[in-house]
C-alpha cells in the first residue's frame, strides 16, 4: 500500500475527531472517502498532509513514517492536495497559478528570479512545458492567460487540481472538488479523475459528497460517521449497506 493509517486519533479539547481511524491507498487506487458534514474526512486529510498532528495513530506513506512532519516535508515526499475552498492568487492567471505548484523543483534564486535573467529565466521556460501538458490534459490551455478572477468557480477548482499536478505528485489528495460545481462541470470533473487515474497513474484519496460520481469513478469507498469507520469496500456495495443508508444517504437515496 502507497498510503497506510492506523489508529488515527484527533481531539479538539474534549471533541473526538477522528476515533481509532484505518484508511488504506493502493498504487493506482481511486478512494472515496465520505461520510456527513462533520464525519472528520478533511480532518484525515489535514492529519495526512501535516495541517493537524494526530493526538495517536500513524501514517505511513512509500514505507515512511510521516506521522507529524510539517507540510513542506510531506509535500516534498510527494504527496499533492486540492482544497474544498478555492485557493489561488486570484490576481494570477491561470499559467501562472499552475506554474507555482512547480515550487519544489525550481532552484534559481530569488535575486535571478527578481530580474528574470540568466537560468531564472531559462528554468522557468523548462518548467512551463510540464506545466502546459498538465494544462491540455484538464482542457485548461485555452484559458491560459485569463486571470483566475474572471473564471467561473468550478473552473477554478479545476485550476486547484492543475496546479496540485504541477508537483508531480506520488499521491493526489482531494478535498470536495465537486463542491460548487453544477452538473456540467462535474462531468468535466469526471473525466479529469479518469484522465488522472488512467493516463497519469496517480492514485487519489478523495473526499466527495456527490454520490453519483462515488459509484461512477470510485475504487474502494470508506465511509466516516462521528469520526469513526462505519464501512469500506466496493461502490455498490458500500452505497447499500444499511448502517450507510440510515446515518447517510438516507432511504430515497439509496433506492435511486
Amino acid at each position: 500500500m502507497l498510503l497506510e493509517i492506523e489508529r488515527l486519533t484527533l481531539h479538539f479539547g474534549g471533541l473526538a475527531a477522528l476515533n481509532g481511524v484505518n484508511l488504506s491507498v493502493g498504487e493506482r487506487e481511486l478512494l472515496a472517502l465520505i461520510g456527513p458534514n462533520g464525519a472528520g474526512k478533511t480532518c484525515v486529510l489535514n492529519c495526512i498532509s501535516g495541517l493537524y498532528r494526530p493526538g495517536a495513530g500513524q501514517i505511513r506513506f512509500n514505507g515512511q513514517d510521516v506521522t507529524g512532519l510539517r507540510p513542506d516535508q510531506v509535500a516534498q515526499l510527494g504527496v499533492g492536495r486540492s482544497f474544498q475552498h478555492v485557493e489561488l492568487f486570484r490576481q494570477l492567471n491561470v499559467l501562472q497559478n499552475v506554474l507555482l505548484g512547480r515550487h519544489l523543483h525550481i532552484r534559481s534564486s530569488l535575486i535571478l528570479d527578481g530580474i528574470w535573467w540568466g537560468p531564472a529565466r531559462r528554468e522557468e521556460l523548462a518548467h512551463r512545458r510540464p506545466v502546459e501538458q498538465i494544462l491540455e490534459l484538464l482542457q485548461l490551455d485555452s484559458l491560459a492567460d485569463r486571470p483566475v478572477s474572471e473564471l467561473p468557480y468550478g473552473v477554478q477548482k479545476l485550476v486547484g487540481i492543475a496546479r496540485a499536478l504541477a508537483m508531480e505528485p506520488k499521491l493526489l489528495l482531494l478535498d470536495e472538488p465537486s463542491a460548487g460545481m453544477n452538473r456540467q462541470d462535474k462531468e468535466h470533473l469526471a473525466r479529469v479523475l479518469l484522465r488522472i487515474k488512467e493516463l497519469l497513474h496517480i492514485p487519489m484519496l478523495w473526499v466527495e459528497h456527490d454520490m453519483e460520481l462515488v459509484a461512477d469513478l470510485a475504487d474502494r469507498v470508506q465511509v466516516l460517521h462521528y469520526g469513526q469507520e462505519i464501512v469500506q469496500g466496493r461502490p455498490h456495495e458500500v452505497l447499500r449497506h444499511a448502517e450507510v443508508v440510515r446515518v447517510y444517504l438516507g432511504h430515497s437515496s439509496a433506492q435511486n
